[in-house]
């Protein structure tokens, strides 16, 4: 068929008067054959939740970023002056370092001045417990555990606070435990003037109070007199 014929039977004939309006489809397929209408491409139908257009940001312009500095250059023959290494400083015993903490050293002036506040405690206990012998002192007859529950101590915290008390001349062992009878150690526990005198007489004179203890030191430089 010829372009004019179809042209005529084109006019001539009506395909949407023929059809349905429902037949779309080939109402569309009868305009391609007869030529009398061009096929529109569907635009594609929006998917759920679809919302505006997105705008692209404009790409971001470096131009003026910070710039890093080039290396540095040497001219020839620079001599670079080697690090010097200091030798490591030691200090003496006596020397106080930077941050420790100095404590004041006093003069006793009676021998509760030299005790902790556990070692004061232990001492009255074995004072009050103890039996008058003809010096002046008394004898007593304790465990640690017992000691330690009537001043209310660990055994071995009772333990330690009663040696350091016999180390300052408070108290001395009189006989050792006896494993036999299950009889546990007796101390001679001195009076209070008598022990300011076995410490005089010993130089233990001067003191500093510590956070939990009582020591006492060499008045000139602080050492601890006691290990």
């Amino acid at each position: 068929m010829s372009r004019t014929a179809k042209r005529k039977c084109a006019e001539v004939f009506n395909v949407e008067e023929f059809l349905r309006p429902t037949d779309t489809d080939l109402c569309s397929a009868l305009h391609t054959l007869l030529g009398t209408q061009e096929q529109d491409e569907p635009e594609p139908s929006p998917g759920p939740n679809v919302g505006p257009p997105v705008k692209l940001i404009a790409p971001i312009n470096l131009t003026g970023a910070v710039k890093l500095r080039p290396p540095v250059k040497l001219r020839p023959g620079t001599k670079l002056i080697p690090a010097i290494e200091l030798p490591a400083i030691e200090l003496s015993a006596g020397v106080v370092r930077e941050g420790q903490r100095k404590f004041a050293r006093r003069q006793a002036q009676s021998s509760s001045e030299g005790h902790s506040r556990a070692e004061e405690q232990i001492y009255q206990v074995l004072w009050m417990s103890g039996e008058a012998t003809g010096d002046g002192s008394r004898i007593v007859t304790i465990g640690y555990g017992s000691l330690g529950r009537m001043v209310q101590l660990s055994e071995s915290n009772a333990r330690i606070n009663l040696r350091a008390l016999a180390k300052k001349l408070a108290v001395e062992e009189y006989s050792t435990y006896q494993c036999e009878t299950g009889r546990g150690r007796t101390w001679r526990v001195f009076a209070q003037d008598r022990i300011f005198q076995r410490r005089q007489e010993a130089g233990l004179i001067w003191y500093t109070k510590r956070t939990l203890a009582v020591v006492f030191v060499d008045p000139q430089t602080g050492t601890p007199l006691l290990s």
